[in-house]
């Protein structure tokens, strides 16, 4: 069976505040862990989508992407588990955590939702 077609383990309750424990950069937010990193230059925060446009590939799980000037606001769940967090989720935002610290992003997961206020 391969990788695509293995049940991934749900993480939910402790688990999976056990995980996010590991990861200061994100939150909890209706079934996806989510955060926003902030660049001191909207091109940095271009040159960030990129490399987690690469990561995402490189795992085979793409994040909901949105842009907004210097932020980029990031969610990421398993649709193939019924729109869940799963520890792909959580290796997946540790790797796009470490790709804007190098780039100098300030995390802000608070921020998450924002981008969607009129």
């Amino acid at each position: 069976m391969s990788e695509s077609e293995q049940k991934l383990e749900i993480l939910s309750g402790e688990a999976l505040r056990a995980a996010l424990a590991e990861l200061p950069d994100w939150r909890e937010r209706d079934s996806h862990v989510v955060s926003a990193f902030k660049f001191k230059k909207s091109a940095t925060a271009v040159e960030f989508m990129g490399k987690a446009g690469a990561a995402a590939e490189s795992a085979q799980h793409h994040p909901d992407l949105e842009w907004r000037w210097n932020t980029v606001f990031l969610a990421i769940s398993t649709h193939s588990e019924g729109t869940k967090v799963t520890r792909k989720d959580t290796d997946l935002a540790e790797k796009l955590s470490v790709a804007a610290a190098e780039l100098g992003g300030t995390a802000e997961p608070e921020r998450y939702g924002e981008q969607f206020k009129k």
